[in-house]
């Protein structure tokens, strides 16, 4: 981080934080080299246009792409999926697929912040935490991970730490991330139980 400072004695008051006085052609600079965390409350007017009852995320970047979703979703919510109409399912050991929907517990999923947790308190993540196109969608234990972070725009539910969706690439089969485009197979109905 460059700083110009009114006068060279401002790098003794910042010595204690490891800074460098560079008096260069271009103008006088502190350097500092070590992190310096920063906390700054921004007061901004944001418009955004959505409809009622929509909850969006805004975070210092902006809006997150996509990040408006009908909210507060309902506890225990199911998720159709468009390719295939049937929901996400729970029911195989650790891996993710959609199979008929039944509305029963494990196909009851709830946004937590931004944890998608299943009914029996399984997060949806990543088989290894890994964020790859072609990596299945698993529950585990959670942890808050990046593999962890999801977000909605209620219709594809996004990674928040790559740019990958859930993906029902093969209906009934396992569900796997892809890149983000908006087909058919990455595109889930937010509903309620039962049917």
């Amino acid at each position: 981080m460059n700083l110009r400072p009114s006068f060279p004695a401002a790098c003794l008051l910042l010595l204690t934080a490891g800074c460098t006085y560079l008096d260069t052609p271009d103008g006088r600079y502190l350097n500092l080299n070590l992190p310096v965390e920063s906390r700054h409350t921004v007061h901004k007017t944001v418009h955004i246009h959505a409809p009622p009852g929509t909850t969006v995320i805004y975070g210092e970047r902006g809006l997150y792409p996509d990040a408006a979703y009908p909210h507060p979703l309902p506890s225990h919510t199911t998720l159709r999926s468009a390719a295939d109409s049937g929901c996400l399912d729970a029911a195989h050991p650790g891996y993710l697929n959609t199979a008929p929907c039944h509305g029963r517990h494990s196909q009851r999923f709830t946004f937590d912040g931004f944890l998608l947790r299943n009914a029996a308190g399984l997060c949806v993540d990543t088989e290894h935490g890994l964020l790859q196109t072609g990596i299945r969608a698993v529950t585990s234990p959670c942890r808050h991970s990046p593999s962890q972070q999801w977000h909605s725009d209620g219709h594809s539910i996004r990674s928040r730490a790559a740019p990958l969706c859930l993906d029902n690439l093969q209906p009934g089969g396992p569900l796997v991330l892809s890149p983000c485009n908006g087909s058919h197979s990455q595109r889930f109905v937010f509903g309620r139980h039962p049917y």
